[in-house]
């Protein structure tokens, strides 16, 4: 009988980010934060602004393969094994409402420190 494609120590490593990744998503999910602001000019005003945590994490190696083609190889070569992805996201809204009339405001930032890191895309040929 052959042996599994996957070894289990790769696959004990894949199960283990995912956990990891399935944890952090559990931990920073939670409700967005929304204030009544009252009225103003005869508009009901609220502000809203949600928090979001995400971690991205690579389970395997570079394909060698794709290594191999100078014009496929770089989202192969640019990330090692491991997390690669921190990323916080802040989106704001204020919303005012009178009637049939309204306004909405938003503004949205992100920064992924992870992502900022060295890469390995070291590619001899390019």
């Amino acid at each position: 009988m052959s042996a599994h494609p996957i070894s289990s120590d790769r696959f004990s490593r894949r199960r283990a980010c995912l956990a990891l990744a399935a944890c952090a998503m559990v931990v920073t999910a939670g409700p967005a934060a929304a204030e009544d602001l009252g009225t103003w000019g005869g508009f009901d005003i609220r502000w809203d602004t949600t928090v979001r945590l995400s971690l991205g994490a690579r389970t395997e190696p570079a394909n060698p393969q794709l290594l191999a083609n100078i014009n496929a190889d770089d989202g192969d070569r640019a990330f090692r094994p491991g997390l690669n992805s921190e990323r916080m996201d802040v989106i704001t809204e204020l919303t005012g409402e009178r009637g049939a009339l309204g306004f909405d405001v938003s503004a949205q930032g992100w920064y992924d420190a992870a992502y900022n890191m060295d890469s390995a895309n070291n590619s001899p040929a390019t």
